[in-house]
């Protein structure tokens, strides 16, 4: 105890030297610590607008190499405009009694009038253009689309199984099962049959007739390239057993059509048959591959099938200007360097780098545009040579391959898109007032995953349902995929229940009300109320923030390293500097002007209020009047001294002596009561004190 006291004597015996000392350093202290802070902080917003701008300007230069280099309203009507003619185009009278188009073939009758009326109609007559049998543009389509090389026509054959599989064995007066390839109606390479076959004179072969650029066993080698998934979902090889069809030449490839009947191209055995052929639109540069298939299916008759690829091949680039070209070239530069930062960012922070949201994005971001560019160089690997293409020839060019690849690249290319312009959002995050949107998603990230997880459940089995109960009889849940769309497109409206209904009478409406009524009345709410508190939330964290303007930040960024550089910094830094200093100049010149203005008016003011009340006390009924009015609340002597400062600015400062002072003096002159009486002795002072004005 006595020792605490000594201390306390020492402490209230010192200097006042020394307790200034110490208050100073202390002060001094928290100030370096409260500018290191600052400092820091400062030094964290630079590195982030600096990571901003550069994005930016990468995010225009892939915009224009790969958003607005295909927004070109041509590349549509391009392919529309040749998928109407093949595809509604009615069938020739002569041939159907009745009127079809393409999407009622169901036989291989029908099949063979539609390659006898439409597609021979458009490729080799005048019904793109004016009608007639004769193109007055042989081998165009539209007088402008040039056919590149023959048609094919080819075919995949199954063998015949004597035995069926799972086949429950009945008695037949004569016969038995007929059955045909895999036991699912899948096709293997297994199960092809290669054999020749038809009622010809020369019978169909498996390496085809006429010319081809690759060989059906050079095409088969491609492996996945080559391959195509139809629209029931399997994947054929390249066909065989080809037949070629002219680059021009109505009556020859008519010929070929009606041989093919006759023939009976198309029997028990056939899997698939295929079209197969190339446009080229010169002006545009771009590329149209169309394979129409006829699916045979095991459920009996022919599935329809039309795929085209609108693309532009012969170069790695998609822009044909230099300037495309260039911001190609800068975008390849950015992820390079993209690339680069993420390796090193990895050595240095670990694994635990990669697993954060944002730089997996990112990462995705730069592996889906490797993918692309690998794409576009496979895709010109498979194209065929320049110098090997002779677009009027008869000889068929398969630029399905090269095609497919490339249009692979193209939706891989759509992918960096999103992700691109997903990342300016987390950027522009940086700011509170627009970090809203991020943080609700990113707080209600874990509660949303666990409530899909009950939602897909749930979601399973309805589809399921869907599909068991209605597959066989309604085309939109014949399959799991199928019913899991239509029942998503059933929650924005767009929905059949009538023939639903037909389907089955109870469990058609049973099912899709309850699912309905699930989904939306219940599932919506719940997801929709997860949000909602996790928006509540990111609003009161962000409400505690400082704000940043991003804009300004920029901006201010963007001047100080243009300002950095060697010799034109400082000299620009100069300049600006001047051009502020003669604005602040200007500025105090209008302020001082405006200054005197209104000090003269508000000196008039005072003299007129003084005079007025002078008058009152030497017995001057009016001026007391316009002294009551002065000085009473109903804003009289407030009208007066706005009056007269208007006159004093208006008048004598704007217009000495001329129209203005006479207005004015009209006004005074016509003013009645104690306000008139008030003008007109300050008009009247003037004019004595101001000879002339009048």
């Amino acid at each position: 105890m006595m020792m605490m006291m000594a201390n306390a004597r020492s402490k209230k015996d010192e200097e006042p030297a020394v307790i200034a000392a110490r208050v100073l350093q202390r002060f001094f202290k928290n100030r370096w610590k409260y500018s290191l802070r600052r400092v820091m902080r400062r030094r964290q917003t630079r590195l982030v607008l600096r990571e901003i701008f550069f994005f930016v300007i990468f995010l225009g230069c892939f915009t224009s190499s790969a958003v607005l280099e295909v927004q070109d309203d041509d590349i549509f009507y391009y392919g529309n405009n040749v998928k109407g003619q093949l595809t509604t185009q009615e069938f020739f009278e002569e041939d159907s009694h009745v009127v079809k188009t393409f999407e009622e073939i169901r036989t291989v009758e029908e099949w063979y009038q539609w390659a006898h009326g439409p597609l021979l109609n458009t490729l080799y007559t005048s019904g793109t253009w004016a009608g007639g049998d004769e193109a007055p543009f042989p081998g165009y389509v539209f007088g402008i689309h040039k056919l590149v090389g023959g048609v094919r026509i080819g075919q995949l054959r199954v063998k015949k199984n004597d035995v069926c599989p799972d086949a429950v064995e009945f008695a037949y007066r004569e016969g038995g099962h007929k059955c045909y390839g895999g036991a699912k109606g899948e096709f293997t390479l297994d199960d092809e049959d290669k054999r020749d076959f038809g009622d010809l004179d020369v019978p169909f072969t498996w390496n085809g007739w006429g010319e081809y650029y690759r060989s059906v066993e050079e095409d088969r080698a491609l492996g996945e390239y080559a391959t195509r998934r139809h629209v029931t979902a399997i994947k054929f090889p390249p066909p065989a057993f080809g037949v070629i069809m002219p680059n021009s030449g109505y009556e020859e490839a008519q010929a070929i059509v009606r041989d093919l009947a006759v023939g009976n191209y198309i029997d028990e055995q056939t899997r698939v048959v295929t079209v197969d052929f190339t446009l080229l639109n010169p002006g545009m540069m771009y590329f149209l591959v169309i394979r129409i298939s006829a699916e045979v299916s095991h459920a009996g008759g022919v599935i329809m099938t039309y795929e085209a690829m609108t693309v532009r091949q012969y170069s790695y680039f998609d822009g044909l200007t230099w300037f495309k070209k260039l911001m190609e070239g800068i975008v390849t530069l950015f992820y390079m360097y993209y690339f680069v930062r993420e390796v090193r960012r990895g050595r240095n922070r670990g694994m635990r780098y990669f697993m954060n949201t944002d730089a997996a994005l990112h990462n995705i971001n730069i592996v889906v545009f490797v993918f692309v560019c690998v794409g576009r160089l496979i895709s010109m690997s498979l194209t065929p040579s320049e110098a090997s293409v002779v677009v009027d020839s008869d000889i068929f060019y398969d630029f399905g391959p090269s095609a497919s690849v490339r249009k692979i690249s193209v939706y891989l290319n759509a992918i960096n898109a999103f992700l691109c312009w997903f990342k300016l959002i987390r950027y522009l995050s940086y700011a509170p007032s627009m970090a809203l949107v991020v943080g609700t998603l990113g707080r209600s990230a874990g509660e949303v995953v666990g409530f899909m997880v009950i939602f897909a459940i749930t979601f399973y089995g309805f589809a399921a349902a869907h599909m068991m109960s209605f597959g066989a009889l309604v085309f939109d849940y014949r399959n799991m995929t199928q019913a899991m769309l239509s029942l998503i497109t059933s929650l924005l409206g767009d929905f059949d229940l009538d023939e639903l209904a037909r389907a089955q009478w109870l469990l058609g409406p049973a099912f899709f009300i309850v699912f309905v009524a699930l989904a939306v009345f219940v599932v919506l709410n719940v997801l929709i109320a997860i949000i909602s508190d996790a928006y509540t939330a990111t609003n009161e964290e962000l409400l505690q923030k400082e704000d940043v303007k991003v804009g300004a930040e920029i901006v201010e960024y963007v001047w100080d390293t243009i300002y950095g550089i060697p010799i034109l910094g400082p000299k620009l830094k100069n300049m600006a500097k001047k051009a502020h200093i003669a604005k602040k100049k200007l500025q105090m010149e209008g302020f001082k002007t405006a200054g005197m203005k209104v000090g003269q008016g508000m000196m008039f003011v005072k003299r007129s209020i003084s005079r007025a009340s002078s008058g009152g006390a030497n017995g001057n009924p009016r001026d007391s009047r316009s002294r009551s009015d002065a000085s009473n609340g109903d804003g009289g002597g407030v009208a007066l001294a706005t009056e007269a400062l208007a006159a004093e600015n208006g008048g004598w400062l704007a217009d000495r002596g001329g129209e203005g002072f006479a207005r004015r003096r009209e006004v005074a002159d016509d003013a009645g009561g104690p306000r008139g009486g008030m003008m007109r002795r300050a008009f009247g002072r003037r004019e004595r004190r101001r000879p002339g004005c009048g």
